[in-house]
């Protein structure tokens, strides 16, 4: 009976504890699960939250997955658009250039 967003908010509070305590592979399924839940609008469109997307780059990060990280940031692009500062800084420590990534989507989507 929880509203979506509490259920979305819940799961990726979950996950941000476990990233807290150093956790990270075990906050990865947590920011997933939170990542799936979408909302509905008042015309019911569906709508994403990029929270738990950006969560997953910064613990990816944490654990020197590159591809991993580098197809989340992908997505968060293709979905989102550009990547927030803290998430394109980490990102650059595994060789990940963001606002490349988001110059060659908007490249493809002109």
């Amino acid at each position: 009976t929880i509203c979506k967003d509490c259920l979305r908010d819940c799961w990726n509070n979950i996950g941000w504890s476990l990233y807290r305590k150093q956790e990270y592979a075990r906050a990865i399924p947590w920011f997933g699960r939170a990542a799936e839940v979408k909302r509905v609008g008042p015309m019911g469109e569906l709508f994403d939250s990029s929270l738990p997307l950006e969560n997953l780059i910064l613990t990816y990060v944490e654990l020197h997955l590159i591809e991993e990280a580098e197809k989340s940031a992908v997505d968060y692009v293709s979905r989102f658009g550009r990547i927030p500062w803290p998430e394109r800084h980490a990102l650059r420590k595994l060789g990940i250039d963001a606002d490349a990534l988001y110059v060659e989507h908007c490249g493809h989507a002109a």
